[in-house]
């Protein structure tokens, strides 16, 4: 289930709206992590499909979903597009729009702590395909650290943050994928952690010099 809030200073209120994840009244997707909604191309969900008992193996999906519809009707009946396998991903998938380059691509990353990467999906590919390894739906990838919950895309400063955990399931951190150069980024997370107000320390350079104690007989 999707419920809709708004963001009133530093509360949520809830707006009694919502819409079910159902097909026929079935879930459909049980474990959603993430929605890519740019409001200009295709709408995206993923969802992660645990296969045993023991929740050692999962499957991920992607969803192709007509979200004005969804919310009109109130189910996925209808709406549901395609299904994807994202079989290019090494565990788990979290749908979210980023900008490169002037084009959207969909950002998703893994959960677990061996190969991680974030990876970029052609947005009209991923529409039409039915896995993500087929050509040309994979854009770029690169490796992360574990533990990605969640990716959030900041347009206003061109920054891709990935939510993770500190160690599987517990604890939280943010990591910062930037567009933006090292003074401002610098800017940004002083104030973030200082208060909007602080003023921005300049920068300080250093060298070291390790020194080596001339031995007998070295004439060098």
């Amino acid at each position: 289930m999707i419920r809709e809030f708004e963001l009133k200073s530093d509360s949520v209120v809830y707006l009694n709206k919502q819409c079910k994840l159902t097909v026929d009244g079935k879930n459909i997707i049980n474990h959603p992590t993430g929605v890519a909604y740019n409001g200009v191309g295709p709408t995206f969900m993923g969802n992660s499909v645990r296969l045993n008992k023991e929740g050692t193996a999962w499957k991920a999906l992607i969803y192709a979903i007509n979200w004005k519809g969804l919310w009109q009707t109130g189910t996925l009946d209808g709406n549901l597009l395609r299904t994807i396998e994202d079989d290019a991903c090494i565990q788990g998938t979290r749908p979210e729009y980023v900008s490169y380059k002037n084009k959207w691509y969909v950002a998703t990353a893994d959960y677990g702590n061996h190969g991680n990467e974030v990876r970029l999906y052609n947005p009209e590919k991923l529409s039409t395909c039915t896995k993500t390894s087929d050509p040309g739906v994979l854009y770029k990838k690169f490796t992360c650290t574990p533990w990605v919950q969640n990716l959030n895309w900041i347009p206003q400063k061109g920054l891709l943050v990935l939510i993770q955990n500190q160690i599987e399931g517990r604890k939280w951190r943010f990591t910062a994928v930037d567009r933006v150069p090292d003074n401002v980024m610098n800017a940004m997370l002083w104030k973030a952690i200082k208060g909007e107000n602080a003023k921005v320390p300049a920068p300080v350079r250093a060298a070291f010099v390790k020194t080596v104690k001339k031995g007998d007989g070295d004439n060098d």
